[in-house]
């Protein structure tokens, strides 16, 4: 792996969202890459949560859709951090930590539109293709959020 252009994908991502810190995490919980800093949160202690959490949702995608290369995408907020993970393998996810503290988090729209491309970035450095399956559903979930953003935002 390229650490260097990881890290530039990382550091892209968090420059493009305000994310406080972005992470490469593994479902085990190790932290695989970071870039950036949060303060007052443990970030070995979050990968590990993080890391049984995404292995949990996995599964969960498993089971209810027998569907390999399902993306799946989780976001955590309280008052003071909102944190976002996206898969990029089922062995490991993309983590943006958000400190609400500092600044408002973007909306989530436009987290997973970087987070997306990001991960998709992360691929072809990984030296992995995106199926034309995985495409298709990618493209199926962004109609169904702009057409949910529509519902709630109505055209004046």
């Amino acid at each position: 792996m390229n650490d260097t252009h990881v890290r530039e994908v990382l550091g892209d991502l968090k420059q493009k969202t305000g994310a406080s810190t972005t992470l490469i995490l593994a479902v085990d919980g190790r932290i695989l890459e970071e870039v950036g800093q949060v303060e007052g949160i443990e970030k070995a202690t979050l990968a590990a949560l993080l890391g049984h959490g995404m292995a949990a949702f996995y599964e969960l995608s498993h089971i209810s859709k027998g569907e390999s290369g399902q993306r799946v995408f989780f976001s955590y907020q309280d008052r003071f951090y909102q944190v976002i993970c996206t898969s990029i393998t089922s062995d490991h996810f993309l983590t943006a930590v958000f400190d609400l503290q500092l600044a408002p988090a973007p909306p989530i729209g436009t987290i997973w539109f970087y987070t997306k491309r990001a991960c998709e970035r992360l691929l072809k450095t990984l030296g992995v293709s995106i199926s034309q399956e995985e495409r298709r559903q990618n493209e199926n979930l962004m109609g169904q959020l702009w057409e949910e953003i529509d519902d709630i935002f109505p055209h004046s």
